[in-house]
């Protein structure tokens, strides 16, 4: 069966589903919690509309995470790929906390290019310690001293990226961080399966929701590798900008309804 869908077709199909997530999230939710005049037969409609949202809205992430893996194996710096994800977590943070907290600036949330900001950093460092620490001799027996101290060093900085999205309060948190890791280390055996592993890690760790995303697996199989067309900063600029104008509709609508 020929696969032809591109990175391009990766990326548009996660902004789609996580833009039906944020209406869910950033509109309907508000709208539902705010007073208002709905009767019950409108108040249960957009109750479904928003849980239809939220579910489909479950495609994006594990999406966005295998996105970063491709992004980090393939990228010639990873270093400035970083780079460029903490400028727009920085720029996104006003627009996540207008939209989801209603607020200019709420410290105890920030937004998912911190996490995945964060399980780049985890990747690429797991990747110097197992080039320093590589396990297996020229007659492919292991070296077991390597082993223990690769196993050793890449568990620390694990758990001190865990700790650290869990400090921050990022999107996703410590199971956002993992699933990254989980990807990247399951990858070359198989994308899918490195995917399935994730997205039961997320059901298990954050919600039941999270194993909608077991659709994703199509979307991955279908993948055949090429980059397609590359129009990278539109994708990191949609983030802020749909947030901005998602809160600015809540913002309208919760004083008329």
């Amino acid at each position: 069966m020929k696969k032809n869908f591109s990175g391009l077709t990766l990326k548009i199909i996660a902004i789609v589903s996580m833009l039906i997530d944020h209406i869910g999230a950033a509109v309907i939710e508000p709208i539902l919690s705010a007073p208002n005049n709905l009767s019950n037969s409108q108040f249960q409609t957009l109750l479904h509309i928003d849980y239809i949202c939220r579910d489909i809205g479950r495609l994006a992430f594990p999406l966005f995470c295998f996105l970063i893996v491709e992004g980090f194996l393939h990228t010639r710096n990873w270093k400035k790929y970083l780079l460029r994800l903490c400028i727009f977590a920085l720029i996104s943070e006003i627009p996540f906390d207008l939209a989801f907290q209603r607020k200019l600036i709420e410290l105890n949330a920030q937004n998912v290019f911190f996490t995945l900001a964060i399980g780049l950093l985890t990747i690429a460092i797991t990747k110097m310690i197992r080039e320093k620490f590589w396990y297996y001799n020229s007659n492919f027996t292991i070296n077991i001293t390597n082993l223990i101290l690769y196993f050793t060093s890449v568990m620390s900085v694990l758990v001190v990226a865990m700790a650290t999205s869990i400090l921050l309060h990022t999107d996703y948190n410590a199971p956002g961080v993992v699933a990254i890791f989980i990807i990247y280390t399951f990858y070359p055996r198989s994308r899918e399966i490195a995917l399935l592993i994730a997205v039961l890690f997320l059901t298990v760790t954050i919600d039941q929701s999270e194993m909608f995303a077991i659709f994703d697996i199509i979307f991955i199989y279908f993948y055949n590798g090429s980059k397609g067309k590359q129009i990278k900063y539109f994708f990191y600029l949609f983030y802020p900008i749909h947030l901005t104008i998602l809160a600015g509709i809540a913002t309208s609508l919760i004083g008329k309804v």
